[in-house]
């Protein structure tokens, strides 16, 4: 982080500090369906009941914490360096779920 403020990063061309930006993470994990849709501008999609829970975990997190489900959970619990706070979530579409 010292390098980082060394080399001017997080201010302007004039010294002055830029605004923190801070962001609202969600996982979950499961099965999705990818592809490609559209003929005029082909994008590439992710569908599936994983995509939606993941965004749910987005929309009902907190900023600047990564909010996970519990599938995520089963699978990075063992990891020391993280923290985890359990929490019951109204998730639009599936109830209350337990959450990370």
């Amino acid at each position: 982080l010292s390098d980082l403020k060394k080399k001017g990063f997080g201010t302007d061309a004039q010294g002055k500090p830029l605004p923190k930006i801070t962001c609202k993470v969600g996982i979950h994990t499961g099965k999705v369906i990818s592809g490609v849709v559209g003929s005029k501008k082909p994008q590439y999609a992710l569908f599936g009941d994983t995509v939606n829970t993941a965004s749910r975990m987005q929309s009902t997190g907190m900023r600047g914490h990564v909010h996970i489900s519990n599938a995520t959970y089963d699978l990075v619990q063992q990891h020391t360096f993280l923290t985890f706070e359990e929490r019951e979530t109204p998730v639009k579409g599936k109830g209350t779920m337990t959450t990370y």
